[in-house]
């Protein structure tokens, strides 16, 4: 068979690259893998945190947002997000990173802190 497009590797960008040109054409994805975003796409997909990273990271997550809030009729069948949270635990010698960390909150996207207790509560495996 004969495809228009051949994208090698189905990760984040190889996926996003053959939707694209689905509408121009026939769109062959090659995937060494057993299945799609299988390596570190499958571990930063589990996650979408708009104020995660550097400045410029953190603007094309902003602008990735809406399209991940409300894709596409047909691109997919269940929704690209759900409500969940995050934890980060840091030991008394990283508490000095602690104000960089908190500093990337932004509206609707709050980074905050809480107490050990509070952390204990919401992750009962760590060590107090």
């Amino acid at each position: 068979m004969i495809h228009d497009f051949l994208v090698i590797g189905g990760g984040i960008s190889g996926a996003s690259v053959a939707y694209e040109l689905a509408d121009a054409g026939s769109v062959l994805v090659l995937e060494a893998e057993t299945s799609l975003g299988y390596h570190s796409t499958g571990r930063s997909a589990a996650l979408f945190t708009r104020n995660y990273g550097g400045a410029v990271v953190r603007q094309i997550n902003a602008a990735s947002a809406p399209f991940f809030a409300s894709p596409p009729d047909g691109f997919c069948d269940t929704p690209l997000l759900t409500p969940r949270g995050a934890l980060t635990v840091a030991d008394a010698n990283s508490l000095d990173q602690l104000p960089t960390l908190l500093a990337l909150s932004e509206p609707n996207e709050d980074v905050i802190e809480i107490t050990a207790e509070e952390a204990l509560d919401l992750a009962p495996y760590l060590k107090p």
